[in-house]
């Protein structure tokens, strides 16, 4: 089970996208073909505590950030991060409670910010 968890933990680090959208940063900088991942981030699941009242129905938050850079090379040398960004999702129980990958949710949510992209698993 230990090796599973090795390769599972390998696995989510090397995952990410390529973003071929021209990008904006704060400070101006233009960019495109970043690099982006969850990488080694905390991933924070919650109990929202206002459940719907009309289905009494349970609800979580998961929240999370993901890092960028400014190409898959970057990150693989270790070179500074361009940005952070935070994501969340709501969840309900049965999302939770049905064999659900969060990587997977979470990362279709990154995606859904960008028109373009390439994955990179």
């Amino acid at each position: 089970m230990f090796n599973y968890l090795i390769l599972f933990y390998y696995y989510i680090i090397k995952m990410g996208i390529i973003i071929n959208d021209i990008i904006t940063f704060n400070n101006g900088i233009k960019q495109t073909d970043c690099y982006c991942s969850i990488h080694d981030n905390m991933i924070d699941i919650s109990k929202n505590n206002e459940n719907n009242t009309h289905t009494n129905q349970k609800k979580y938050n998961v929240i999370s950030s993901y890092n960028i850079w400014a190409s898959k090379d970057a990150r693989n040398n270790n070179l500074i991060l361009l940005d952070r960004k935070n994501i969340s999702l709501n969840l309900d129980a049965n999302e939770l409670e049905t064999n659900v990958n969060l990587f997977t949710l979470l990362y279709n949510k990154i995606k859904s910010d960008y028109t373009n992209y390439t994955d990179d698993i």
